[in-house]
């Protein structure tokens, strides 16, 4: 077992961190740190800007490991004929981005939010430094574990089709990532709908 001093290694101000908390920002310069056996470093991370609209004030900043990845599907067997097949490949034949959420909330949420968003994924207009004001949500999901939750969505989207599917094959090749990028929240959720 190793102790760590919890402060900030940019400003060395005490940083708010409750177990399971892997990635928290720093409350007075906003510096996104990573917290693992190693010890305490900064991370790089993107702020996506509020989408355009009616000015509401973000209250929080979710974080998601966002990947880019080509999911080749081989076989779909299914009950209802072949037009949710060709729905899926035409889904599956492009590289996408998934986004899965880090911070912890339930199951059903998490497949919701990243289903919805590798079929529209939100606007990506990043801000040129974390902004001041509302703090990040500590993320507690690893990268590591996010990266196997892609196989999961993938299944997830296929199995949600109406054509009562049987029997799925296929395999994901992350070609980018992991990314930590943080997505707006106002007292409603997240401000980039899925």
């Amino acid at each position: 077992m190793k102790l760590l001093p919890l402060a900030c290694p940019q400003c060395h101000t005490a940083l708010l961190a409750n177990n399971p908390d892997i990635v928290v920002s720093c409350p007075n310069c906003q510096a996104i740190i990573q917290i693992d056996e190693e010890g305490l470093t900064r991370l790089p991370a993107s702020f996506i800007a509020p989408p355009a609209g009616p000015e509401t004030p973000v209250q929080s900043w979710l974080p998601f490991w966002m990947f880019e990845a080509k999911v080749n599907l081989g076989e779909r067997k299914s009950q209802g004929g072949r037009s949710q097949e060709n729905e899926a490949r035409a889904l599956w034949g492009q590289q996408r981005r998934f986004f899965i959420p880090a911070w912890e909330l339930p199951m059903a949420q998490l497949r919701q939010i990243s289903s919805d968003f590798v079929q529209t994924p939100p606007r990506m207009a990043r801000l040129g430094a974390a902004p001041a004001g509302p703090p990040m949500t500590p993320a507690s999901t690893s990268a590591a574990d996010a990266a196997k939750m892609i196989e999961f969505i993938v299944l997830d989207i296929e199995a949600r089709r109406s054509d009562y599917l049987r029997h799925l094959h296929y395999d994901v090749q992350i070609k980018d990532g992991p990314h930590l990028v943080l997505l707006p929240a106002d007292g409603r959720g997240l401000m980039h709908r899925h």
